[in-house]
């Protein structure tokens, strides 16, 4: 069995889909084939093995079924709307999860509370419109999104204690800075002044925390807003490249391209 890490997955999507759930709809007792991720968007659901122990989600968490385990899912009584948002897929294009021909490091977990991570919802519903889109590189955007999907979640499956913040606070204000400000020529210099730090240090600290610079991290935010205001807005690549914060739309361009693999001409369907 190989082990790959989150730089080498090459998605192979088999469904993507984001729908509501009526109350008394369950799947099972089932086996499937590949490895499901489940996002709850709303609503609560349960899972229930083969011993029949039931563990209940709740909204913003990510249920991960592997391929041949016994189970029922199924929207939980009461409550309100319900939706989930669905991705079969295997990790890469050479193996079977079912037959051991990979695994993921770090190692996936059951169930990821992702609390409300904006972007992997967006992501998630992004991937189903993509999923039922006519486009000659449909594949290869379905793939980039669930690709992107992967990585994400793969940030949460760390070895520390589940009570353990994943970025010290400093960081969090930083990021949550940059997260609004995304579009602003903002510069570790500009984080430096507001946070009372030295360029070297604010550097030094995205490096520790996140294993990039403070750039990359907001060409990530620029890049990822592009991705879904081409797949759900009539805008040329100049207007998106503008309202991203790009000046020079070639070079946004680049930079898009060298984050998903394909140049922002080619859009969502």
């Amino acid at each position: 069995m190989k082990e790959i890490t989150p730089d080498k997955i090459q998605p192979v999507v088999r469904v993507a889909n984001y729908f509501g759930v009526p109350v008394g709809r369950y799947w099972g007792p089932r086996k499937i084939p590949d490895p499901e991720l489940i996002l709850i968007v709303r609503g609560r659901f349960e899972y229930i093995d083969a011993a029949g122990q039931t563990e209940t989600l709740h909204s913003g968490q990510v249920l991960l079924i592997e391929p041949n385990v016994i189970h029922t899912f199924r929207r939980a009584h009461g409550g309100g709307r319900a939706s989930i948002s669905c991705l079969h897929c295997e990790l890469v294009p050479w193996g079977q999860w079912a037959t051991n021909d990979y695994r993921l490091n770090p190692s996936p977990r059951r169930i990821t509370s992702t609390g409300r991570d904006v972007t992997l919802g967006s992501l998630f519903e992004t991937t189903a419109k993509a999923f039922t889109g006519i486009g000659k590189y449909q594949q290869e955007l379905v793939s980039t999104l669930a690709r992107s999907i992967w990585i994400r979640l793969a940030e949460y499956w760390t070895d520390k204690p589940a009570d353990k913040k994943r970025l010290s606070a400093r960081m969090e204000q930083m990021t949550e800075f940059l997260r609004k400000r995304f579009r602003d020529p903002v510069t570790r210099q500009d984080l430096a002044v507001r946070f009372g730090l030295t360029p070297e240090y604010v550097n030094a600290l995205f490096k520790k925390e996140l294993g990039m610079a403070p750039a990359e991290f907001i060409n990530r935010q620029r890049v990822n807003h592009a991705t879904l205001l081409l797949s759900q807005k009539s805008m040329t690549v100049k207007q998106v490249s503008e309202a991203v914060g790009f000046p020079d739309p070639f070079y946004f361009s680049k930079i898009f391209k060298r984050y998903t693999g394909l140049p922002p001409s080619k859009k969502l369907p």
